[in-house]
């Protein structure tokens, strides 16, 4: 059976029929492997294909995705079920990252098991002051020293570091 399909279409079409079901219109194998012109044609999609990918396609695909403005296409990386530890990591120190990407990534339970993403999420700037405050007891003492001196913080969690320090010598004087 041959199928009438346009000559672009047929040569990114791969022998695994579910991969390619999975891939977002126009998107080949081929593409994924070669950066620029993976990012030529997530510059075409629509915002809908561009949400697909960012839940179906590889770390490329994603890393190209986290530049884009729209908050949904974010969330969407975020949710992705391919999406490893490290990837988190990256995102949750970015300074770049709406504020709504950081209160997902801090509402995952498995992510916050991670010290390194507790830790960037408290130092990045763009993280909601409530999610801050709530993870600095968990922040060794190495940590806040540093965030105290920090001037990329703001004022209020600075004064919660340096409460949280001098309880901490307290105990430790006890």
């Amino acid at each position: 059976m041959r199928l009438d399909l346009p000559k672009e279409v047929r040569l990114t079409l791969v022998d695994d029929p579910e991969e390619t079901a999975s891939r977002p219109r126009g998107l080949g194998k081929k593409d994924e492997e070669n950066p620029e012109r993976l990012y030529q044609k997530i510059q075409k999609m629509t915002v809908a294909e561009k949400i697909k990918l960012a839940t179906l396609g590889n770390k490329e695909a994603r890393a190209i995705l986290l530049r884009e403005a729209n908050k949904q296409i974010l969330l969407a990386v975020i949710h992705s079920p391919k999406i490893t530890e490290s990837e988190v990591e990256a995102i949750s120190s970015s300074r770049s990252m709406p504020e709504e990407v950081l209160r997902e990534i801090a509402k995952q339970k498995d992510w916050i098991r991670n010290k390194r993403i507790v830790s960037n999420l408290v130092k990045n700037p763009k993280t909601p002051l409530d999610i801050s405050l709530h993870f600095l007891p968990r922040l060794d003492t190495r940590e806040l020293r540093e965030l105290a001196r920090s001037k990329n913080i703001p004022t209020a969690l600075r004064t919660a570091v340096i409460r949280l320090l001098e309880q901490r010598t307290q105990q430790r004087k006890r």
